[in-house]
């Protein structure tokens, strides 16, 4: 796999036309086209691309990272898009090149792998290159099913209204932070355990 730093890609990202690169530009096997980033993204990949790799047996052939579409439209939406080259697979090159983009805005640095997943990472390692990740139903490899989510199922101890609160935090200050962690539905992640350990308010 080699790195190189590449000047601003000859496709135009103030163009709504990506031209195609080396053998597309005289094959019609070949063609390279610009999406929004979320085709490379959740669970679009797995409605998409098993189409693309095998119903018409196309592979990724080279692309470009997210990258941030520029308008000159007054009060244009910012929008975040890939470009993606595709090739028959009797067709495809056996270096695919990927621009990666440190900054959205920025310049690509270019990668050569031998595979691309459609997630728009390094492939060669992979046993299945067109692995994608699906929905499924049913839980998987006999693990148990999930019934209940992100309920809080503490006997209580962990909910306060107001007055038990305003109770709790005057004699334990420090956990003020903890409490606001729980109805963000977040994870605080600056606070150290030993930093409550001491407290004679909060065991567990």
């Amino acid at each position: 796999m080699a790195f190189r730093r590449v000047r601003p890609s000859a496709i135009s990202r103030r163009s709504a036309i990506a031209m195609p690169i080396g053998p597309a530009a005289t094959s019609r096997r070949h063609i390279a086209f610009v999406a929004t980033n979320s085709i490379t993204q959740g669970e679009q990949v797995a409605q998409l691309w098993p189409l693309l790799f095998d119903r018409y047996s196309l592979e990724i052939s080279f692309a470009h990272r997210t990258f941030a579409w520029i308008s000159d439209a007054r009060g244009s939406a910012q929008v975040h898009c890939v470009i993606l080259g595709l090739a028959k697979r009797k067709d495809e090159p056996k270096e695919k090149r990927l621009f990666s983009y440190s900054e959205i805005y920025g310049d690509p640095v270019e990668s050569v792998h031998s595979a691309l997943s459609p997630y728009l990472f390094d492939a060669s390692q992979l046993n299945d290159r067109h692995l994608v990740i699906r929905e499924e139903s049913k839980s998987l490899r006999g693990a148990p099913p999930m019934v209940i989510g992100s309920k809080p199922i503490d006997g209580g101890y962990l909910i306060f209204n107001d007055d038990e609160k305003a109770g709790f935090l005057a004699r334990e200050p420090r956990a003020a932070v903890l409490a606001a962690i729980y109805w963000r539905c977040g994870i605080h992640t600056e606070s150290q355990p030993l930093d409550f350990r001491s407290s004679g308010n909060i065991t567990g």
